[in-house]
C-alpha cells in the first residue's frame, strides 16, 4: 500500500475524475522519496489497469536514441482503451539533446496521452519544459510515515536503531557496506538513521561517507553527477555543523537526502 503524499495524489484524482488532467505533469522532490510509485499510480488509474500494461511506458534511461523511439511510437493508437501513459523518470538528468525531443512533444501534445515526468531538481530544467507542465512538490516523508512503511517492510524502529548505531561500534570494514547499501537506495533507513546521531558520531559518519563518495566517483557509472553534489553537500554540511550553531544530524540528514539545493537554501536562510 502506499504511503504518504495524500495532497498530491488528492489533487490527482480529483483532476481524473472531473477529466481535467493535464497532459505533462511534473513531480519533484527528494530521491526515492516515491516520486515515480505515485506516477505509477495515477498511471494504473487513468488505464483502469495494474501496470504492466501495453498503454503503460516507462522511460528510465539517458539513451536519445531510445527516447526518440518512445516518443514517435506515442503517433501509434493505443493499443488497449483510449488512453497512454508515458512516464520519465529523472528528466533533470537527460541531455539537452533528450530534453529538445521531449520539449518538442509537449509543445504539440497528443491526444489521451498523460506524461509524468519525476525529477529531484527542478533548476536544472528548462523553463520551456516546466512552463508546459503543471508540477506538483514532494516533500520529505513524516516520521510516522516512515515508521508505516518499514512496518510494512517488516522493520521496527527499534531493531532498525539499535542496528543503525551498532555501526559507529564497529571497524570501518563493517561500516561501509552498510552505509553504502543505504546510500544506494535506502533512503528511509539512511534518514532514520542520520537523526539519531550525535556531534560525534556525525564527525564519524562524514568521514566515512566522504570516503564512499570519492570511492564511488573513480567508478564509471551513470551517476557521477549527483555523486559530485552529494559530496558537495556533504562538505558543506561539515563546515556548517563546526562553524555554526547547527543541529548536526539535522545538517547531515538534508545534505543527504534533502533536496539537491541544500547549500542555496541555506544561504538564503542567511546561514
Amino acid at each position: 500500500m502506499l504511503v504518504g503524499h495524500t495532497q498530491v495524489r488528492s489533487a490527482i484524482d480529483k483532476l481524473i475524475a472531473q477529466d481535467r488532467l493535464p497532459h505533462a505533469i511534473l513531480f519533484l522532490g527528494p530521491q526515492a522519496i516515491g516520486k515515480y510509485l505515485v506516477a505509477l499510480e495515477c498511471a494504473e488509474k487513468i488505464l483502469k489497469a495494474k501496470a504492466p500494461h501495453p498503454d503503460l511506458h516507462i522511460f528510465e534511461t539517458q539513451d536519445i536514441d531510445s527516447l526518440r523511439v518512445l516518443l514517435s511510437r506515442l503517433h501509434l493508437k493505443p493499443f488497449m482503451g483510449s488512453s497512454r501513459v508515458v512516464i520519465l523518470r529523472d528528466v533533470d538528468d537527460l541531455g539537452i539533446g533528450s530534453l529538445n525531443l521531449l520539449l518538442k512533444t509537449l509543445e504539440e501534445p497528443l491526444d489521451s496521452t498523460y506524461f509524468f515526468l519525476t525529477a529531484t531538481q527542478g533548476m536544472r530544467l528548462p523553463r520551456t519544459i516546466v512552463s508546459r507542465a503543471q508540477c506538483f512538490q514532494f516533500n520529505l516523508l513524516s516520521n510516522e510515515e516512515i515508521s508505516q512503511i518499514l512496518s510494512q517492510k517488516g522493520i521496527s524502529n527499534s531493531t532498525l536503531l539499535q542496528g543503525s548505531l551498532a555501526l559507529l561500534e564497529q571497524d570501518e570494514s563493517v561500516i561501509l557496506p552498510s552505509l553504502e547499501g543505504m546510500l544506494r537506495g535506502h533512503y528511509l533507513e539512511l534518514t532514520k538513521f542520520l537523526l539519531e546521531l550525535d556531534k560525534k558520531e556525525v564527525d564519524r559518519v562524514i568521514q566515512i561517507l566522504v570516503s564512499v563518495l570519492r570511492r564511488e566517483m573513480l567508478l564509471d557509472g551513470p551517476h557521477q553527477r549527483k555523486l559530485a553534489e552529494a559530496l558537495q553537500n556533504l562538505l558543506f554540511a561539515e563546515i556548517l555543523i563546526n562553524q555554526r550553531n547547527i543541529n548536526p544530524s539535522l545538517a547531515l540528514s538534508t545534505a543527504l537526502v534533502g533536496d539537491g539545493n541544500f547549500q542555496d537554501s541555506f544561504r538564503v536562510a542567511g546561514l
